[in-house]
């Protein structure tokens, strides 16, 4: 099979995920390495991709057409978050800081950390969550200032994800645990626990998890109760993140394999399906 680096494959499929109807999109090439990170803009009309060629790119979701490149990074990108006032966040793991990027991709901000920094997120309120290789997660004040810490992963933390209103936050580390804790008290609420767990996203009541070893599992929030898992046949879920266009029922799964993304369409499910 050929290797398609730093392609975004917009998969056409249709799988019967417990009521769950998935659609292929369409396929955008650009990228010269692996892709390792992938975010949505809020309103879903385009993403942001970070690859191991050390740039981020944004695409229009609608054309597939590239509209810009985020340059400067000196190492892989391991991490990229979206914000809701247009900002937009990157990470390297061979380096100690995170990027904060304003239009017209101009860096406002670099939060410097202790030890590599992978994975960053966005508070609905402007602020940034990071984790780093110390495997604690940091909450940083719209002026790049470090307010609070959330401690307890035993590794690195790999990957970071909040809930729409931003009260919760979602954390995925080496230690094989993704964790939820709540964004004011920086208590921990929920942990789930997985072999080789390596991605995590909010997908409106569900966490979605994805490992090294292609395993696809999705757990309800309220209770950490697994309600889905899905074997990827070994190809490591590098990223997964989902859409939403504003139905209840609606959302889009977006998983990042080793040599592309797919996105799982537009799935339209009835309340008692997962």
């Amino acid at each position: 099979m050929k290797k398609l680096l730093g392609s975004i494959i917009f998969l056409v499929m249709t799988l019967p995920l417990q009521g769950m109807n998935v659609s292929q999109l369409k396929t955008l090439i650009g990228h010269t390495e692996f892709i390792s990170a992938i975010a949505w803009r809020p309103d879903g009309t385009m993403i942001v991709t970070g690859s191991s060629d050390t740039t981020a790119i944004i695409w229009d979701v609608e054309t597939g057409k590239q509209l810009g490149q985020l340059t400067g990074h000196t190492g892989p990108i391991t991490s990229v978050a979206w914000c809701r006032n247009d900002r937009i966040v990157t990470s390297s793991f061979d380096e100690r800081i995170a990027r904060i990027w304003g239009p017209p991709g101009q860096v406002i901000h670099q939060l410097h950390h202790p030890m590599s920094v992978r994975a960053v997120a966005c508070l609905p309120d402007g602020r940034i969550v990071t984790g780093g290789g110390d495997g604690i997660v940091r909450i940083w004040d719209t002026n790049g200032q470090e307010e609070m810490r959330l401690i307890g992963h035993t590794e690195p933390v790999n990957d970071i994800a909040v809930n729409d209103d931003g009260s919760l936050i979602l954390t995925g580390s080496l230690d094989n645990t993704a964790r939820v804790w709540d964004a004011g008290t920086g208590e921990e609420l929920l942990r789930l626990e997985d072999d080789d767990l390596w991605r995590v996203a909010w997908c409106q009541n569900r966490i979605v998890t994805g490992t090294l070893a292609g395993g696809i599992k999705i757990w309800k929030a309220a209770n950490g109760e697994e309600v889905l898992s899905i074997n990827n046949n070994g190809n490591s879920v590098n990223a997964v993140a989902c859409s939403q266009d504003g139905s209840q029922f609606s959302q889009e799964l977006t998983l990042v394999l080793k040599y592309g993304i797919q996105i799982l369409g537009k799935a339209r499910r009835s309340s008692d399906t997962i």
